[in-house]
């Protein structure tokens, strides 16, 4: 697992943040130490990284999700079992999606104890657990998950569960992308708090009192006590011949600020794969129009959503029959007209990549009843009933 956590300095060294590994050692033991000054849960400080983890989690927990059941070359959807319908008795199907995504995102490692089985000793609910409360330590040349200081075992030996995402030569453990881009990560967060620095507090004088004759200290705080107390009243200001006051303005383009900002939110969308069109950003010398948002979304199911619907898919579909898995519908993503859902439609019949009762699911309306509607492609003789038509 990737969790953070500071070590005491050695002797010449400074204190560094790390993420701690057990790897084998002499005596079993030993740290895989990975600098980096940002934990996981300070990339979500950054407005962009947040945006990003956003997106990927919203979007795969909205997803539509079905059981399948394979039968030679014919897949057919069967009444989803509890651990696909509500694998968590605390949380929704979606909630549980949600949190199994946001632990890849932020650790790189998504765990869960297997709470229920079946009468096969397949899992029937699972609970996720806090990537921070788990380390790993070597037994015996194996890797072992170690829980609140409780060693467990993972399943199907154990009641643990547990799913890598970027995983490294020689580990079973993922690192998160936070892990991977901590350099850029640490330069959104100091970026966004100079921005609060520089509009809440000042990050210059705000003006300058000369006199031409020689002041003392306390005469010196007498008049910016009077200059503080002017600006917050917004009273005019008098002074005699022996003072001047100028203001002092700098322009936050001038010190590169909004383009350093404009530079993170890019950052963020390559390191999490997510198009900025989705977190409402616009690559440089670029504007959001609605072509190259749609275009966006083709992308990010294709480059980035996809990675992790398989990853989730696969892991999932362990707790099922071999001839079962779960299956995601990514064609929610794509939102299209209904003049394009339609001709999308028709092509699928017409090439037998569809049946009409999985067309009326995805448009939300009841399946007919009679069987030849479970068959790919337009049936020769209808018997479909008859529909009223919809009321304005």
């Amino acid at each position: 697992m990737s969790l953070f956590r500071r070590r005491a300095a050695e002797p010449g060294q400074t204190e560094e943040r790390a993420t701690r590994i057990n790897i084998a050692g002499g005596d079993g033991y030993g740290w895989l130490f990975s600098p980096s000054d940002v934990a996981p849960n300070d990339a979500l400080r950054s407005v962009a990284h947040w945006a990003c983890h956003r997106v990927l989690c919203t979007s795969i927990a909205g997803l539509p999700v079905f059981q399948v059941i394979e039968n030679g070359a014919q897949h057919r959807r069967v009444t989803a079992s509890q651990v696909v319908r509500r694998p968590s008795a605390t949380v929704s199907q979606s909630g549980f999606v949600y949190q199994v995504m946001s632990s890849w995102l932020e650790s790189g490692n998504a765990y869960g104890q297997i709470v229920a089985t079946d009468s096969m000793g397949r899992p029937t609910q699972i609970e996720t657990i806090d990537p921070r409360q788990v380390t790993w330590a070597v037994r015996n040349n194996s890797w072992q998950p170690i829980i609140n200081g409780t060693e467990r075992n993972l399943w199907p030996n154990g009641d643990i569960w547990h799913v890598p995402a970027f995983l490294r030569a020689g580990s079973p453990v993922g690192l998160s992308p936070s892990e991977y881009a901590s350099q850029s990560i640490r330069t959104s967060i100091q970026a966004e708090k100079f921005g609060g620095d520089f509009f809440a507090q000042g990050a210059h004088p705000t003006s300058v009192i000369k006199s031409r004759s020689v002041l003392n200290a306390e005469q010196a705080e007498q008049i910016k006590a009077t200059a503080r107390r002017l600006i917050g009243s917004r009273e005019p200001a008098v002074f005699g011949s022996d003072l001047d006051w100028q203001q002092i303005q700098v322009n936050p383009a001038d010190s590169q600020f909004l383009d350093l900002l404009r530079f993170e939110v890019e950052q963020a969308s390559r390191i999490y794969g997510v198009p900025p069109s989705m977190i409402y950003g616009a690559v440089s010398g670029q504007s959001v129009t609605y072509a190259n948002v749609s275009q966006d979304d083709l992308s990010f199911l294709k480059h980035s959503l996809r990675w992790w619907v398989n990853l989730l898919q696969s892991a999932w579909s362990e707790f099922l029959p071999t001839n079962q898995y779960v299956k995601f519908n990514v064609d929610a993503i794509l939102q299209m007209t209904a003049r394009e859902r339609t001709e999308i439609h028709k092509l699928r019949l017409e090439t037998k990549t569809r049946t009409i009762n999985e067309v009326r699911e995805l448009e939300d309306e009841q399946p007919f009843p009679d069987p030849i509607f479970d068959e790919p492609g337009i049936p020769a003789t209808s018997t479909a009933p008859a529909v009223a038509p919809p009321t304005l």
